[in-house]
């Protein structure tokens, strides 16, 4: 059952650590990709980014959540990397109790000025979940941020951008995980002495893989990509993905919640089964409160059972 009121002002002081997870139902009631039985499905702390905040209690709240809706998937997102080791080790031992693996990720770019202070306490952090072996951050940061009108990487950006993610990726690999990227504002591939995404990935080794958003080629890239220049994208780096997040976009622009996408989600679901990626993380926005998110969620979920793709 859905928790009916969230007040973001008070913190859960439950003792997690000391109690295990209870399910609320049966396990045949957790979802289950009709097509397509070996996807998983599960959300990310992102979704509610604005009405709850990063901190211990808080993210134990969602994965409890998660676990009453049969999510068996989530990335949690510390944007700053401001959660401590500890709170990583409560989470995830929380979490694995749930049975539910987790990604930890960052909001930094890699060319951020703060990039490797945060880097740095992230993938401590990481290290402290049982799940795919996954980290990640975004391509694009402060460099897109303050120029509205940007679209892709200069010369002297792209070498940069290039170095510090395989830096990134070399580090990662050393404790065991695997670096990788959200696709951004960033255009597909660069023109006129510009350099895009598949440009990075051209130039980076296999340590640096990819984090699929389907909404964010067509509502955040800020050079509007074809369904025909997303699926060959697609196809091109499938060894490289990780995996991914779930959301809509319509017309240019990403929803808040779910519904039919530019990229039928049928198509991408066959898509991350014929290669080996099942985990898709549900990514909403949340606009008011966590209790209105809550209930986004499950519309979501009814939303993707109306269209026979997924049962509980």
């Amino acid at each position: 059952m859905i928790r009916k009121a969230f007040v973001p002002c008070i913190l859960f002081t439950l003792s997690f650590a000391l109690l295990a997870c209870q399910r609320s139902g049966d396990e045949n009631e957790d979802p289950v990709f009709v097509s397509h039985p070996d996807l998983r499905l599960g959300l990310t702390t992102q979704s509610f980014t604005g009405c709850v905040p990063v901190t211990r209690d808080d993210v134990l709240e969602l994965v409890r959540f998660a676990n009453e809706k049969g999510l068996r998937f989530m990335e949690i997102r510390d944007p700053e990397a401001s959660l401590s080791v500890e709170d990583c080790k409560a989470i995830g031992s929380f979490a694995a109790s749930c049975d539910i693996e987790v990604v930890y990720a960052i909001q930094k770019g890699l060319l951020d000025p703060d990039y490797w202070e945060t880097f740095e306490r992230a993938l401590k952090n990481a290290k402290q979940f049982e799940g795919p072996p996954f980290f990640r951050a975004v391509a694009n940061g402060h460099e897109f941020a303050s120029d509205e009108s940007k679209t892709q990487w200069t010369k002297e950006e792209f070498d940069r951008l290039v170095e510090y993610a395989e830096k990134s990726g070399q580090l990662a690999a050393e404790v065991g995980l695997t670096f990788v990227v959200e696709n951004g504002y960033e255009r597909i591939s660069g023109v006129d002495g510009g350099y895009g995404l598949s440009d990075m990935l051209d130039a980076t080794s296999a340590k640096v893989g990819w984090q699929y958003d389907v909404g964010n080629f067509f509502g955040v890239s800020r050079d509007r990509a074809s369904v025909e220049e997303v699926v060959a994208f697609m196809d091109r780096y499938a060894d490289r993905l990780a995996y991914s997040h779930l959301k809509a976009s319509q017309n240019g622009e990403n929803l808040p919640h779910l519904d039919w996408n530019e990229l039928p989600f049928a198509t991408l679901f066959e898509y991350f089964a014929r290669h080996g990626t099942p985990d898709i993380a549900i990514e909403l926005q949340c606009l008011n409160s966590a209790e209105e998110m809550y209930a986004d969620i499950e519309n979501g979920l009814k939303y993707l059972e109306s269209e026979g793709l997924i049962r509980r």
